[in-house]
């Protein structure tokens, strides 16, 4: 048995790095090595610490450069990044005011206005304008404009009322959810719960989703293929149908 699971080990770390050396993926091993070049394209043994030569190609990897720079703020490392994220090289951190802070929020927001995302806002009403297609000068409060063009997106009803359960914005999500309208909680043994339950499992029995029960092996079942009435521990069936499914194994 502990031969069996060996090979299906190797057979993970020859799957993750194209090796088959039983070493362990620690610095300076050969599966280390082999997950570095995957990343780096290099196979030097040091170690990722800033300056090494795999700390330079994961650099080069994000920002294009090779300096020998730490990312803070004003290195060339720094500006970098941020002109990745932003399309900018200016010389100023990412505060609330900034060129950098106002790109960013030029890219979420398509606005350019020096004002904070508080509730009220310019920048506020842009955010609130691209979930809800609204502008009111509201807060997302319940009951409020914004909250019911949110309520409306996900349930597609306007009713003033909470989400509490029973209610119409309740039964509106839980028939999103389950294809049902009844008024009980999605407790075990509710209809909600076995409208769930067939939804991933494919059955209706009154039982639980413990081990070696029908929900249990129907979940096994759509995972590994298999039905047997075994756990998934190491060396079991269903453990090497998951191996399988894995490594190819």
């Amino acid at each position: 048995m502990l031969h069996h699971w060996a090979e299906d080990y190797c057979a993970v770390i020859c799957f993750i790095t194209e090796l088959w050396y039983p070493a362990s993926l620690s610095s300076g091993t050969l599966h280390h090595w082999a997950v570095v070049r995957r990343i780096t394209g290099l196979w030097y043994a040091a170690s990722l610490g800033c300056g090494t030569p795999h700390h330079w190609a994961v650099v080069r990897r994000i920002t294009g450069l090779w300096y020998a720079a730490s990312l803070g703020c004003g290195t060339p490392h720094h500006w970098a990044v941020v002109r990745r994220i932003t399309g900018l090289w200016y010389g100023a951190s990412l505060g609330c005011d900034t060129r950098h802070h106002w790109a960013v929020i030029r890219g979420i927001t398509g606005l350019w206005y020096a004002a904070s995302l508080g509730c009220g806002t310019r920048h506020h009403w842009a955010v609130v304008r691209g979930i809800t297609g609204l502008w009111y000068a509201a807060s997302l409060g319940c009951g409020t404009a914004h909250h019911w063009a949110v309520v409306r997106r996900i349930t597609g009803l306007w009713y003033a009322a909470s989400l509490g359960c029973g209610t119409p914005h309740h039964w509106a999500v839980v028939r999103r959810i389950t294809g049902l309208w009844y008024a009980a909680s999605l407790g075990c043994g509710t209809p909600h719960h076995w409208a769930v339950v067939r939804r991933i499992t494919g059955l209706w029995y009154a039982a639980s989703l413990g081990c070696g029960t029908p929900h249990h092996w129907a979940v096994v079942h759509r995972i590994t293929g298999l039905w047997y009435g075994a756990s998934l521990g190491c060396g079991t069936a269903h453990h090497w149908a998951v191996v399988r499914r894995i490594t190819g194994l």
